[in-house]
């Protein structure tokens, strides 16, 4: 049995795997076909990317690191430093034996939305800001959120996020990362632990309207993706026709939404 604790890099496989609180996010971003996608509890779910060997330069690590916290910035993704169980899972998910992908074709994808944190700031050079020191921002502001303003967040939670988050080469990238923990803590603790009042912060009812909206637009690309995608002939009876019951329990949905979209997708055709 392989152990999990480790990506296997020295013999050129190496995953990147995320959990996921939304299990359709991953299709609106437009992503390549995951190799390993399993639905969980509460709509979330576990989805991995074999990448394409492993970067070994400080450029090439620094790239990668970079696309991690592109996942945290645009789907709030939680990195997991492990290959996914797809031999004890392989049942049950969504396994995918393509190629593997590049960063580059994962980090196209995750560029195609802007970040849903509204205290993200990037300059007009995408390419110079540092994404990580940007995750790590959004995620001290998540932890706030958790316990309540006003309180500090231990910083020791703070850090062993971020260590686990990123990936390290070498033993050399974490004290980078350290560092930007410490700095962003102090940041925020002689502001007394509360979070900025950003200007253009929509109205509660606006924001309530582009919440629906956005999750409508998400739930019909999952039931198009379902039909459509590789796996589209796993939701099939035998008749022929679409298994409504089993496309509403992966994608976490009622069988009439998936209905009100089937019906929409075949007006559309």
């Amino acid at each position: 049995m392989r152990h999990y604790n480790i990506n296997h890099r020295g013999n050129g496989e190496f995953w990147l795997h995320f959990h996921l609180k939304n299990a359709i996010d991953w299709i609106d971003v437009g992503l390549p076909i995951p190799h390993y996608l399993l639905h969980a509890a509460a709509g979330a779910a576990f989805v991995a990317w074999q990448i394409d060997g492993f970067p070994r330069t400080p450029k090439g690590h620094a790239f990668l690191n970079d696309v991690i916290a592109r996942f945290t910035l645009t789907l709030a993704a939680e990195r997991l430093p492990y290959r996914p169980y797809i031999e004890e899972r392989r049942k049950s998910a969504h396994v995918y034996n393509g190629p593997p992908v590049t960063l580059r074709e994962l980090a196209k994808g995750l560029d195609s939305l802007p970040s849903r944190w509204n205290g993200y700031v990037p300059t007009s050079d995408s390419a110079s800001v540092d994404k990580v020191f940007w995750a790590i921002k959004y995620k001290i502001e998540q932890m706030m959120k958790d316990i309540g303003e006003g309180t500090p967040v231990p910083f020791s939670t703070l850090e062993e996020w971020a260590v686990v988050q990123f990936v390290e080469i070498e033993g050399k990238e974490s004290a980078t990362i350290r560092a930007k923990c410490r700095s962003i803590w102090k940041w925020y603790d002689t502001r007394g632990w509360t979070i900025p009042k950003r200007r253009f912060e929509m109205s509660r009812t606006e924001a309530a309207a582009r919440a629906s909206a956005i999750k409508a637009e998400r739930a019909r690309k999952a039931v198009e993706s379902a039909v459509t995608g590789l796996m589209a002939e796993t939701y099939k009876k035998k008749n022929g026709k679409w298994n409504i019951a089993k496309i509403a329990n992966d994608l976490k949905m009622s069988r009439d939404t998936v209905r009100k979209y089937l019906k929409e997708l075949t007006q559309n055709a």
